[in-house]
């Protein structure tokens, strides 16, 4: 191939009725293709895929690791030979012939392939990078996989990303779920005080926010470069002046399918802190819909005792800019396309500023609830956040990420399927990627002009 960069498919899908699917290749726009899926069809996959998960399910015991122990000990994903077999019968049922037939060709054939995709709400969790290609290749192994936001996104993006620059010093911005925040239930930890002992010595030439008080407040202040408290100063490594580069969230994210703007992720806020979520057992959740409208709709009032975290009528984009590199680990942190109109904590990050955007589309098991499945002494999950962390401070983060991958691919089915490559937690991260859209050159907007010139 020429160095005039990848290939790139366009792959999109829509429920009404049957999903329909449609797929086009940018160097050969004139032929677009597309294939009907049926009700049953989808039905049939979407139950394929929760047998995997580690979602609770009827059957489930009281037991908190049930589910995990349920999924990696008798579940698809316990062995690589169910694993492979799963994998074949969700492309049976999803992937395209024509499309898997295309991928398989022109990889085989040395092309640089990136697969877009933007999934529709009942395809939303399929892990397309694992799905196996006629010549038994995994998509991962023939293409980039990268999700698309709507295009929407771009009509009125509050904040356009500031563009990647690998010559400023790295500055990420770290946030770990709070251990002790309001409303956390005792016994339900994600993130084992082992593994954040881990994130801090892994990370401590940035610092690290595992115990200060976080809250969306102080947030804003470190994301706008104002000043903060000594504390979080040196907890953060953060002075007056200096923008995070990078942001990354570890830990526990919540979201309601077919709600936008209800996923949210946790601070240290209680209930006296202004939001739009309601709080549960004295916290108040941080959510899409807050980092999208901030205090627009905000009816402050004297003496009603709320911490508001901005100014009145300001949107959430100017309260917290997002840096152009932002993380989201947690359970279904990426949940945005699960919901009909397409919004979640990425798509409210990629309106503040976020260019691009990591997180998982299902519930990812805890360290602990590893160990006690499988007996493992690894931290999977929390290496998987340090590999996303370490592919972020690159020049290309979703090559970076696919090749991580392709790594746990080959451990996991040249071996002995190890808890350390289980698919669960790497065939879980999905990357958004929403760059600034290019302006129109001369000869596209007089095409445009002509196309609506009254006949």
């Amino acid at each position: 191939m020429s160095g005039t960069g990848p290939t790139e498919v366009l792959f999109r899908m829509a429920d009404s009725g049957s999903t329909y699917a449609y797929w086009r290749w940018l160097d050969d726009p004139d032929n677009p293709q597309h294939t009907v899926l049926t009700p049953d069809t989808v039905a049939q996959a979407q139950d394929l895929i929760a047998s995997a998960m580690v979602d609770r399910i009827d059957g489930d015991g009281p037991d908190r690791f049930d589910p995990t122990r349920r999924a990696l000990r008798d579940g698809p994903l316990s062995n690589p030979a169910r694993e492979a077999a799963w994998s074949a019968e969700l492309a049976q049922r999803l992937l395209p012939p024509g499309l898997a037939q295309d991928l398989d060709r022109r990889s085989c054939a040395g092309e640089d392939i990136v697969l877009r995709i933007i999934p529709s709400p009942r395809l939303a969790r399929v892990p397309w990078d694992l799905l196996p290609l006629p010549s038994g290749r995994r998509i991962l192994e023939a293409a980039t996989v990268r999700l698309d936001a709507p295009a929407v996104v771009n009509a009125n993006r509050g904040r356009y990303p500031e563009p990647w620059d690998p010559q400023t010093p790295d500055r990420p911005l770290y946030l770990l779920e709070p251990p002790n925040r309001p409303g956390r239930h005792n016994g339900n930890e994600v993130i084992a005080s082992a593994a954040q002992d881990l994130l801090i010595e892994r990370l401590e030439h940035h610092g690290a926010v595992p115990g200060v008080e976080l809250g969306r407040t102080t947030l804003g202040r470190l994301l706008r470069g104002e000043p903060t408290d000594k504390d979080t100063a040196e907890a953060t490594g953060f002075t007056a002046g200096e923008l995070p580069t990078r942001l990354l969230y570890y830990g526990h994210a919540d979201s309601t399918p077919h709600e936008p703007g209800s996923a949210a992720i946790h601070l240290t806020d209680d209930a006296a802190v202004y939001g739009q979520a309601s709080p549960v057992n004295g916290h108040r959740p941080f959510t899409a819909l807050d980092l999208l409208r901030g205090t627009m709709d905000a009816y402050r009032r004297d003496g009603d005792g709320l911490d508001y975290p901005g100014p009145d009528e300001t949107p959430g984009h100017a309260i917290w800019p997002i840096p152009s590199r932002a993380a989201l680990i947690g359970c279904e942190s990426g949940a945005d396309h699960r919901a009909l109109e397409t919004f979640g904590m990425v798509i409210a990050l990629l309106n503040a500023g976020a260019e691009t955007v990591t997180s998982t589309r299902w519930t990812l098991p805890t360290d602990s609830a590893f160990h006690d499945a499988c007996g493992t002494v690894e931290m999977v999950t929390t290496e998987a956040v340090l590999a996303v962390d370490t592919a972020h401070t690159g020049p290309d983060p979703i090559r970076a990420i696919r090749d991580w991958q392709l790594r746990r691919l080959r451990d996991w089915t040249s071996g002995d399927g190890r808890a350390d490559s289980n698919p669960l937690v790497w065939a879980a991260l999905t990357t958004h990627h929403a760059p600034t859209p290019a302006p129109l050159t001369e000869e596209e907007i007089q095409a445009a002009k002509a196309a609506y010139a009254p006949t």
